[in-house]
């Protein structure tokens, strides 16, 4: 599907920190209807104490500009935040709390259903760190169940997963060290979630045009070509920040993963990304298959549990998280016996 025209800081802004808000605020200057609207945004944009710092002519009026914006807003007749009532004017609120904000570049591709955000990065995404460790019996060995393969598609009105769940052996090998997030990219993350709240929270109460029904975020290491998307549903973000799901459970739905592609180093413009729109029977199928992976990495099933068991109660788990109906059935392919049957 052809995207939507993107909306990128670095395509819209000059170089000047003047002319970069100047630039971005008049995408949306339409919407300022009154002259103390349009005066607020002057003082803000344009003679913001750091601005004016670069400008030393102007330090004489900045008292005078500043009584002027304190009257206005006595008279009543500026809004703080006007509401967004487009997708488009969303859009923009994003890219300007990017851009101001975040102070980070990003490129915003709407399709259809699903909005993209690419957001190039300059810094390390992980870092490894002591941990601590505990006293261990090294000779006693554990057994788990596995999934060795794992593929989950919507085919013919049915969830087809196709499995491959290996019970394995392994002992304790206490390493002293751990992998985790930079600070500086958990920040990042956590910043733009809930930047993509404020840009279309006011979509679901004031506007009859909502949100996309799904949003894909890329933060990539343009430098070493290694990125995390993370696929979710705006409703799932929105349950989340008003606490509405448990911690477990939001963690199920924020399908994260971790990707490596030589093209997408020193991709400043996402070209590097596969824009392909989702659709409600893509996406539930995605979450079927996420739920089940991160279920088996985190719990210890009894060896004796049938396997297909386990696999549709997780299925009907994600199922019902959307209380999704447009299917007919859950079909079940142990691949490992027909490739028993073939190495005999």
């Amino acid at each position: 599907m052809t995207p939507q025209p993107s909306y990128n800081i670095l395509s819209i802004l000059s170089k000047s920190r003047i002319g970069l808000r100047s630039t971005l605020y008049a995408l949306s200057f339409d919407g300022l209807r009154t002259p103390s609207d349009r005066a607020l945004r002057f003082f803000f944009v344009c003679l913001a104490p750091r601005n004016l710092l670069k400008f030393p002519g102007l330090v004489p009026y900045k008292l005078l500009v500043c009584v002027g914006c304190l009257c206005v807003l006595c008279l009543g007749c500026y809004k703080v935040t006007p509401p967004v009532v487009t997708l488009s004017e969303a859009n923009q609120k994003l890219v300007q709390i990017f851009e101001e904000d975040l102070e980070q570049n990003a490129i915003i591709t709407p399709l259809e259903h699903t909005l993209y955000i690419y957001v190039p990065i300059k810094f390390d995404i992980f870092v490894y760190q002591a941990s601590r460790t505990t006293a261990v019996d090294e000779k006693h060995a554990s057994f788990k169940k596995n999934i060795a393969y794992l593929n989950v598609e919507y085919r013919d009105q049915s969830f087809a997963i196709d499995y491959d769940i290996e019970t394995s052996k392994s002992y304790p090998q206490p390493k002293g060290y751990a992998s985790s997030y930079t600070e500086e990219f958990s920040k990042l993350h956590n910043n733009i979630l809930t930047s993509i709240y404020r840009s279309y929270g006011d979509l679901l109460e004031k506007s009859k045009e909502p949100p996309k029904d799904f949003i894909v975020l890329i933060l990539a290491d343009t430098r070493n070509g290694i990125g995390i998307r993370n696929t979710f549903s705006y409703q799932d973000l929105k349950k989340g920040m008003g606490q509405a799901l448990a911690q477990e459970e939001y963690a199920k739905r924020y399908m994260t993963e971790m990707f490596g592609d030589i093209s997408m180093k020193n991709d400043e413009w996402g070209q590097s990304v596969d824009y392909k729109d989702l659709t409600w029977t893509e996406f539930v199928a995605k979450e079927i298959q996420y739920r089940i992976s991160y279920d088996f990495g985190r719990t210890v099933y009894p060896l004796d549990k049938p396997d297909e068991e386990i696999l549709k109660a997780l299925v009907m788990e994600s199922i019902s998280a959307y209380d999704f109906t447009d299917y007919s059935g859950i079909v079940f392919d142990d691949i490992s016996k027909e490739n028993n049957n073939e190495n005999k």
